[in-house]
């Protein structure tokens, strides 16, 4: 049986779960996760971006045929956009250059899939009538294909949402344009109605692999982890 992770941006400093995310056979990274930054060293076998990021790229690709992202201006460009999003300079081209396009599969959904996920949820009378973000796009959709995936480096907790790989100024997008500390929340009740397996968002940042309390972790999960760390 085929083998899903969705790899959120949580950033780790003690840990790295490069091997861990490559032993599955399709990994899904989202906006500019890109495949050096802890979660795995192959490339992306689907790379899900938001409305602004496909903008983004499709110009950055080619600004001279490309139609200009429909939020830039004249005072506001690609350099601006990096700055807002905590990216270092020539980020987004950097990006760019790490995909290859003949092992990934770019995708966008206009709204994240925000009603496919709705809709699995009424089945277990779980209401969320909230836009999605992004890095539940392609998990909702395996939902609804009757597919459990796997998530890592995704926030569980409120205090874990300013923790970011990529954006330095995660911390003032929270609960802006989404409901991200209901997310968190939502997680956790996929988790626990055994529609995700969410056991890898609960492990702390730690030198030694140890999970938090906040959901209890798969047996399936611990085998995984087993086989590349120490933990017991």
């Amino acid at each position: 049986m085929k083998t899903h992770i969705c790899c959120g941006s949580k950033k780790y400093k003690s840990l790295n779960f490069d091997k861990l995310v490559d032993s599955f056979d399709e990994i899904v990274r989202h906006n500019f996760l890109t495949s050096n930054q802890g979660y795995g060293l192959k490339d992306s076998t689907i790379q899900v971006l938001n409305n602004h990021a496909i903008e983004v790229v499709t110009y950055a690709l080619d600004p001279i045929e490309s139609k200009k992202p429909s939020f830039f201006s004249e005072s506001y460009d690609i350099s601006s956009y990096e700055e807002e999003y905590g990216m270092g300079d020539g980020y987004i081209l950097e990006f760019i250059d790490s995909l290859d396009l003949k092992n990934t599969s770019i995708i966008n959904y206009s709204r994240n899939n925000t009603e496919i996920l709705q809709e699995v949820l009424l089945k277990y009378s779980v209401r969320h009538p909230f836009f999605l973000k992004n890095g539940l796009s392609y998990a909702a959709l395996l939902l609804h294909q009757n597919i459990k995936p796997f998530l890592i480096g995704y926030s569980i907790a409120p205090s874990e949402l300013e923790r970011h790989v990529y954006n330095s100024r995660a911390i003032e997008k929270i609960n802006k344009c989404h409901k991200d500390d209901l997310e968190c929340e939502l997680i956790i009740k996929m988790h626990e109605l055994n529609l995700v397996d969410a056991s890898f968002c609960a492990i702390e940042d730690e030198k030694e692999i140890r999970f938090n309390n906040l959901l209890k972790p798969t047996e399936e999960s611990i085998k995984i982890l087993e086989n590349f760390y120490d933990y017991s």
